[in-house]
């Protein structure tokens, strides 16, 4: 019985086509589907925006100084990532249950005299102060970007595979 081992670099390659085929895929049933009238934009959304803005806006320097670890992390919003299954890191666990953890849209607030309260869902998304109203399926490339994000991150040596998969991706919805 032979036995065939994938060196990590062919493991990531075929984890990243994978990701790929499966994203592409809910993108294209997303812009399908989509009723093109504008939606509500849920507070994990803005900030996914805000933290890709964020870390866009720094210099080289202060990226490579910079921790990474869950960079667009809106787990914050809601509850953390559950502990990693035997055998797996928490790179393992982190991607596939990142869009299931982001709890509901909206986020318990509290200030120091007032109770908690409902910060509601915004009309708009806000990128670099200007606002815009968008669809269902722009929420969902907004995820299916930052999910990519996320590899890149955690899988830097596909960073030239990552963005020729990111300029497909925007060709399904263009």
């Amino acid at each position: 019985m032979y036995v065939f081992a994938l060196d990590p670099w062919d493991q990531s390659k075929a984890f990243l086509l994978q990701f790929h085929v499966k994203k592409t895929g809910q993108l294209a049933a997303a812009v399908g589907e989509d009723q093109w009238a504008p939606v509500s934009v849920p507070r994990s959304s803005q900030a996914t925006v805000d933290e890709i803005i964020a870390i866009s806006t720094l210099s080289l320097h202060e990226a490579r100084n910079r921790d990474f670890t869950m960079a667009f992390n809106i787990l914050r919003l809601s509850t953390p990532p559950p502990p990693p299954a035997d055998g797996m890191d928490d790179q393992d666990s982190y991607i596939p249950s990142r869009l299931k953890s982001k709890g509901p849209s909206e986020v318990a607030v509290k200030s120091d005299n007032a109770p908690a309260a409902q910060v509601p869902d915004s009309p708009v998304l806000v990128v670099q102060e200007e606002m815009f109203r968008v669809v269902s399926s722009s929420l969902v490339l907004l995820d299916v970007l930052a999910e990519y994000l996320d590899i890149l991150n955690n899988i830097s040596a596909l960073t030239t595979e990552v963005m020729q998969r990111i300029i497909e991706v925007l060709k399904v919805v263009s």
